[in-house]
């Protein structure tokens, strides 16, 4: 009898492989079977705008966009072969990277893969990629083959031998940069006409050595104008380069040129050696310069009542200009803000110079009159306007604001797509929201809408601004340590955001100003029914909300809505808050159920405008004004949101959202400082004030030597410079205080010249020479 073998019994690791691998093929099998589905189904849309499909899909999806541009590639592909065999490809287990290498394969690819496939074949990407080389192979003729071998092998052979020449172009510009910096710390003291031999061989040195360094550029790089053709700003501080180097190859600086770029390429103001700083490698010691060290600038078109501008400015922005056609939204931008750059104009008349002067700006923001594709008396679309406007200007970021109120109608949302669409077309990455002012903090829960761009080579992510709220982890967390169900329904029903009723809003504080806190000894009757009344009010609606900010007034009772359940009388609006006469009384009843008319005051307080804050149409005209106005800290959190992501800047929004947005004492015409000494006193003839005297001020009142000059390459020049402009001030002062002893106040005879010249005579003067250098006369 054959004694029977015993089988091994599995591992423990042969069974989880087992087990793994199987669960894995079943899910493989529910995703390949959904992704063909999603890309049959994608089908139904191939007769609509691909822009306008991108855009519906992306903001109603969730989809990102090359999500969707794989979707329509596999979409059409399976209008081809590919559908006859829909079933096979369900059942083939292949992976989704190799779906979509099917879907970008040439009919003669898909034909061979589906036999594999029909084989058994389980078909990877990169056998896909196979398959397609292949039948490159075969239809390319051997000649263009042999082309194709020697052209990369050029190219592959040429890598080295432009690395090569960038590294050089970087060696003479560093070379440039030193020596201009050693140029204007030599001859800064005015003293060159002293030693011209000396002066001519340094100036003759840079020209030299710059016109080395401009022949490699172009030969590496090319022209400046070919740069500034690109329309990038990384090509537009690399021009800057190019023409500094031409500018002093063709020895147009020294004193009478000054060491200035004199081409204006809209990126503000740069001295020759900060405009070659693109061509000067970083090394191991020294700390990447921030391209922008000013304030982000913003471009402000519908101004409005201020809103968006205030919330801008507190988010750090600074505006180079507000527009708006309507006068008494110019005089209040006036009248609270005065240094705001206010401009009356229409939008819609705006010439495309008067708007190019605003060339690479950080954000274009406007808070427009309606959504997308809404018609209403005197508040156009302005949507189509604002994208002309982004394709002229190219600003780095935008931010459109409307009311939401018409945000859900039948026909707007496709309208509001192509909006959104017409945007992303002219080169932006675009987010389409709406937030609800209850969760800033808010008395009244009002949804405004936000079209949000950042410029595509941009690079930076926008996030929605959220506030106080929970992360899908902690909820989780909450929800897991919740024991009984009404706590966990008090979870599921809990509200988002930073939310303040009336009362820790301070609105229900502005209407009873009239109320004595002391005990009631000596008030009269009607003032102790008035403090009463004022206690029991507060008490029973300081948790409520405002049903709404009403834009017009409403004499109608049947039309008040839920103004009661607030504590208002919604039929008129007043200027003032109820005096003690009005809410006193002889019955006792009619002074407990007294509910106060709402004020213009109030309102604005609502929307989160500082009490100080002064509208200046007349009569019921502010009412759409306060109305339509963005509320100020919605705006901040916004603003806060996109600096992020221009600038990688983080912020703590649940702080800065229970921030003021401005203070009061900062609204308003403000007191004048009186002048420094330093600005009483004229600039000093022995030291110009050029780019190194600034940055040796800085560090002389406290700032440190590597924030003020991050490149230590560059630190020299501005701690020799320390020393003689400590002696200056010293100078000065002495100066200036042995004046006054005197009794003369007039420090003109100390002054000196802003830029310095040549001396008259010398061949290197161009203008006029210094006060200093004329002679004295008869």
């Amino acid at each position: 009898m054959t004694k029977k073998k015993e089988e091994t019994p599995p591992s423990i690791d042969e069974i989880a492989l087992r087990r793994t691998a199987s669960e894995i093929r079943s899910i493989n099998d529910v995703i390949l079977k959904s992704y063909l589905h999603a890309a049959d189904t994608f089908s139904m849309l191939n007769a609509v705008d691909p822009a306008l499909v991108d855009a519906y899909l992306m903001e109603h999806a969730g989809l990102a966009r090359e999500d969707i541009e794989r979707l329509r590639k596999l979409s059409a592909a399976m209008d081809g072969q590919l559908r006859e065999h829909l079933e096979l490809l369900v059942q083939s287990r292949v992976s989704l990277r190799a779906i979509d290498a099917l879907a970008d394969a040439h009919e003669d690819v898909q034909a061979s893969a589906v036999k594999l496939l029909d084989g058994g074949k389980v078909l990877r990407a990169d056998e896909v990629a196979v398959l397609s080389e292949l039948r490159q192979t075969k239809v390319t003729p051997e000649w263009m083959q042999w082309e194709q071998h020697r052209s990369s092998t050029l190219e592959s052979l040429a890598q080295p031998a432009v690395k090569e020449k960038i590294a050089s172009l970087e060696t003479k510009a560093l070379a440039v940069v030193d020596e201009l910096h050693r140029f204007d710390e030599c001859w800064s003291d005015g003293t060159f006409d002293e030693y011209k031999d000396m002066y001519e061989e340094c100036h003759r040195s840079l020209v030299t050595k710059a016109s080395l360094a401009f022949i490699e550029f172009e030969d590496v790089i090319g022209t400046g104008e070919s740069l500034l053709a690109l329309g990038t700003e990384d090509a537009t501080y690399l021009a800057a380069s190019y023409f500094a180097l031409g500018q002093v190859s063709e020895g147009r600086f020294g004193y009478g040129y000054g060491l200035s770029l004199r081409r204006d390429l809209g990126i503000g103001d740069l001295q020759l050696a900060d405009a070659l700083r693109e061509l000067v490698p970083f090394d191991e010691y020294t700390q990447s310069v921030p391209r922008k060290v000013a304030p982000l600038k913003v471009l402000e078109l519908c101004a409005g009542g201020g809103g968006m501008a205030l919330g801008l400015q507190a988010a750090g922005f600074q505006h180079l200009a507000l527009y708006d056609n309507y006068k008494p939204a110019i005089k209040t931008l006036k009248t609270n803000q005065p240094h705001w750059p206010v401009r009356h104009r229409d939008v819609t008349n705006l010439t495309d110079e008067e708007l190019a002067s605003f060339g690479h700006v950080d954000l274009l923001a406007a808070g427009l009159p309606c959504g997308p594709g809404e018609r209403i008396k005197r508040r156009p679309d302005l949507h189509p306007r604002m994208t002309e406007i982004l394709r002229l200007l190219q600003p780095s970021s935008f931010i459109f604001e409307s009311d939401a109120g018409a945000r859900k109608k039948p026909g707007l949302m496709i309208a509001r797509t192509e909006a959104v669409a017409a945007m992303a077309a002219a080169g932006y990455v675009v987010m389409d929201f709406s937030l609800d002012t209850a969760e800033y903090g808010l008395p009244h829960s009002t949804r405004r809408d936000f079209i949000v761009g950042i410029r595509a080579d941009m690079g930076g992510v926008f996030a929605i601004p959220k506030v106080h709220t929970k992360s899908i982890e902690q909820k989780a967390e909450a929800y897991k340590k919740a024991k009984t169900k009404a706590k966990r329904d008090e979870l599921d029903n809990e509200l988002p955001g930073y939310r303040r009723g009336l009362q820790k809003a301070n609105i229900l504080s502005l209407f009873t100003s009239h109320e004595i806190l002391r005990s009631s000894d000596g008030k009269s009757e009607a003032q102790r029914r008035y403090d009463s009344w004022a206690k029991e009010w507060r008490g029973k609606f300081g948790e409520t909300l405002l049903p709404d900010i009403p834009m017009k007034q409403e004499k109608r009772a049947g039309r008040v809505g839920g103004w009661p359940a607030s504590g208002f009388d919604r039929s008129w609006i007043v200027e003032t808050p109820p005096t003690v006469k009005d809410v006193g009384g002889s019955d006792d009843k009619a002074f407990r159920d007294f509910k106060p008319r709402l004020t213009f005051a109030a309102l604005a307080a609502a929307q989160g405008f500082p009490v100080s804050w002064r509208f200046m149409a007349g009569g019921d005209e502010r009412l759409p004004m306060i109305q339509a106005a963005l509320p100020p800290v919605v705006a901040k959190m916004v603003g806060l949101a996109l600096r992020t992501a221009l600038t990688g800047e983080t912020f703590d929004l649940d702080r800065e959202v229970e921030l003021a947005v401005i203070q009061d004492a900062k609204v308003g015409p403000q007191p004048r400082k009186p002048p420094s000494l330093r600005e009483r006193l004229r600039r000093n003839r022995y030291l110009p004030r050029t780019k190194i005297y600034e940055q040796a001020v800085r560090v002389l009142n406290g700032e440190d030597l590597k924030i003020v000059e991050p490149n230590r390459l560059l630190r020299r020049p501005i701690k020799e410079m320390m020393p003689l402009v400590r002696a200056e001030l010293a100078r000065i002062e002495a100066e200036y205080t042995r004046r006054e002893d005197d009794g003369d106040h007039d420090p003109s005879v100390i002054s000196g010249p802003c830029v310095m010249y040549a001396p008259t005579g010398s061949r290197f003067a161009k203008k006029a020479a210094c006060s200093s250098d004329r002679e004295e006369p008869a």
